[in-house]
């Protein structure tokens, strides 16, 4: 725990009650230092929970602990028809070794209120939480992924038939547009970019998605069996999409794994702490822009998927067609892989000189232009 300064702003450092690094900015160093010291007393509230409700420990001294435990949830476990007793229910039986699930559960129900009716959640409620998040600024992404927790836990508490009838998620015109993403990152920006990475495995892996251009999910759940040098082929099964596909491996992306074969003996290539990694890569992207002065637009567009998406782009530049780019992305959908193929790097200039080729050679037209 700790804070740093970043820029003029002060970062708060904290870890929850999972173990998990937190972190947080602020304008100040006092507001920093009473996030800090909040997030310190929750952590061990919620550890104490823990203990006091944790069964008896097995042969190697763990108890038993059906994932993340939050101390207001706990008050209201004892009351089946509550948002947190089937909240509770689901930590153990929908997403019992996801804690990643569990945790945005948590975050989730924590808005509908633990000790909520739960057959008291109606279309109305979920629709005012919408509004009540687009106010805020949060992303439709996170919006998505709050609404997906509650469509999870309703449908438990269906189960246990405390949930009559299912309400209505909101419609998708209620939820903020998503912006469009039409940066491309130039050679030069990812050079630096590459050099500011100083911990080799988060090198590695941000160079595999720069050649391969898949999603870092499917990158972190990679596993050594999936790679088959001697064919030269790495296969992707576990998607986003469900959607499995068989990719070549280049020269670059050889001897990449062959680096992190060194430097790992797991049983995947990449590290998989994805917080971690994406703590760093945005620290990355700040020090690429202030470089550079790309400034506050560029730095907000550049996302870890923009390097998918330039890979992408490039794919499109050599002259892939919407369907190749379809099979390499892993897509359900061709217009989604047309999405992916952005004005900025798309070269038009070359149909300015296919235009004037194909009039030269039909005297039609010619004629027509004299």
């Amino acid at each position: 725990m700790g804070i740093q300064i970043e820029n003029g702003r002060y970062r708060g450092r904290a870890t929850d009650a999972t173990g998990r690094r937190i972190s947080r900015m602020f304008s100040t160093r006092e507001d920093a230092e009473r996030w800090v010291a909040a997030a310190k007393q929750e952590a061990a509230l919620i550890k104490e929970a823990v203990r006091a409700t944790s069964g008896p420990a097995d042969s190697n001294g763990r108890r038993n602990r059906s994932g993340l435990v939050d101390s207001s949830l706990l008050a209201c476990v004892n009351a089946s028809d509550t948002v947190g007793a089937v909240l509770q229910k689901a930590i153990e039986l929908d997403w019992a070794d996801k804690p990643e699930q569990q945790e945005r559960g948590i975050r989730a129900c924590r808005m509908l209120g633990f000790d909520t009716p739960i057959a008291s959640v109606t279309t109305n409620v979920l629709d005012e939480i919408v509004a009540s998040l687009k106010q805020e600024g949060v992303k439709n992404g996170t919006i998505k992924i709050y609404l997906s927790a509650i469509n999870v836990v309703l449908k438990r508490g269906k189960r246990l038939r405390v949930v009559y009838e299912m309400p209505l998620m909101p419609e998708g015109r209620t939820l903020p547009l998503p912006e469009p993403v039409d940066l491309v990152i130039q050679d030069d920006w990812y050079q630096h970019f590459l050099s500011c990475h100083t911990r080799p495995q988060c090198r590695l892996l941000t160079e595999f998605l720069w050649h391969i251009g898949c999603r870092v999910s499917e990158a972190q759940r990679l596993p050594w069996e999936r790679i088959n040098v001697s064919s030269g082929r790495i296969h992707f099964i576990k998607t986003k999409t469900s959607k499995p596909r068989a990719l070549p491996i280049s020269d670059e992306v050889q001897s990449i794994l062959m680096q992190s074969k060194k430097l790992r003996s797991q049983s995947t290539p990449f590290l998989q702490a994805y917080r971690n990694y994406y703590n760093y890569y945005v620290e990355c992207v700040r020090n690429t822009c202030q470089y550079f002065g790309l400034g506050p637009y560029v730095e907000k567009k550049w996302r870890i998927h923009t390097l998918r998406h330039t890979k992408l782009t490039r794919l499109a530049n050599q002259g892939a067609n919407a369907v190749q780019i379809q099979y390499w992305a892993g897509h359900l959908h061709l217009s989604t892989s047309q999405g992916y193929i952005h004005g900025s790097g798309v070269d038009l200039e070359c149909l300015i000189n296919l235009e004037g080729s194909q009039a030269t050679q039909n005297p039609a037209i010619h004629g027509h232009l004299h």
